[in-house]
């Protein structure tokens, strides 16, 4: 009976032990999971990709660029990315006699419409003359293709718009039976300096202008004049829509990466050659 009671006396003190060790552990849990629960709290609170987001977005069909190509608007701008408080340039080319304006957006989620309108140009009320600057130039040497088009719009970009990728949309307002076709140039805007995210995406824009083939010249044959690619393409024209661009593989990501509350800043692949730091 003595050894009964001693084994009973033991297997007892041990279940207690597994008692409060269990207690303890879950008090531990609990606690690790509230400390983190709180830290993902006062990100999002200052993250301000949740921020932005959380703004109304826009009706798709006014944005989204269509399957086929505009045939009286394109342009470009002279810069792929800027800072808050830089200037983008644009040289946007028309039908001589048509009117168009810029309509400016964001890109992101949005409670999934998927962009947000920030401004236009002139107005979103208005719009201006158009004129037709002419078809590519072409390097005789090295098959290069470029625009060479003057600046037509300047766009200061203001101190509180957020990284992200950035849709110019060039709607063509009078131009006969193509009005309201859209044309469309994506830049990007960095973080300011000392902004600092969790997750930073590196935009491929050497990629889209690699497979660009307006002028008729992109670096494969495939989608080049005579099969014969150029030994070097140039940022300073229109990107095709039968290139690669941002609707192809990214816009997806972005919008997960948005939709789901992820700290994220934007910068390009030319962003990172320049200055790695």
């Amino acid at each position: 009976m003595g050894d009964c009671k001693r084994a009973t006396w033991a297997s007892m003190s041990r279940r207690r032990w597994l008692i409060v060790v269990g207690v303890t552990l879950m008090a531990s849990a609990l606690l690790v999971t509230g400390e983190a629960s709180s830290k993902r709290a006062a990100s999002l609170a200052t993250n301000p990709v949740v921020t932005e987001n959380a703004i109304p977005g826009s009706d798709r069909a006014n944005w989204l660029p269509r399957h086929m190509p505009p045939t009286r608007i394109e342009g470009y701008a002279s810069e792929t990315s800027v800072l808050p408080g830089e200037t983008v340039h644009f040289h946007v080319s028309t039908a001589e006699g048509d009117r168009y304006r810029i309509e400016v957006y964001r890109l992101g989620w949005y409670g999934g419409a998927g962009a947000r309108l920030l401004t236009c140009l002139p107005s979103c009320g208005s719009d201006q003359p158009g004129r037709n600057l002419g078809g590519p130039h072409h390097d005789p040497v090295t098959g290069v293709a470029r625009a060479d088009w003057p600046v037509t719009d300047s766009l200061a970009v203001p101190a509180g718009w957020i990284s992200g990728y950035y849709h110019a949309v060039l709607r063509l307002t009078q131009g006969g039976d193509d009005t309201g076709v859209i044309g469309y140039v994506p830049f990007i805007v960095r973080a300011t300096a000392g902004t600092r995210s969790q997750i930073l995406v590196q935009v491929p824009i050497n990629t889209w202008q690699a497979y660009n083939p307006w002028g008729g010249k992109s670096l494969y044959p495939s989608n080049s004049s005579d099969r014969a690619p150029a030994l070097r393409v140039s940022f300073d024209r229109p990107l095709a829509f039968t290139a690669q661009g941002p609707f192809d593989w990214e816009y997806n990501l972005v919008r997960f990466l948005e939709g789901e509350g992820y700290d994220v800043s934007y910068q390009t692949n030319l962003d990172t050659h320049r200055d790695p730091a």
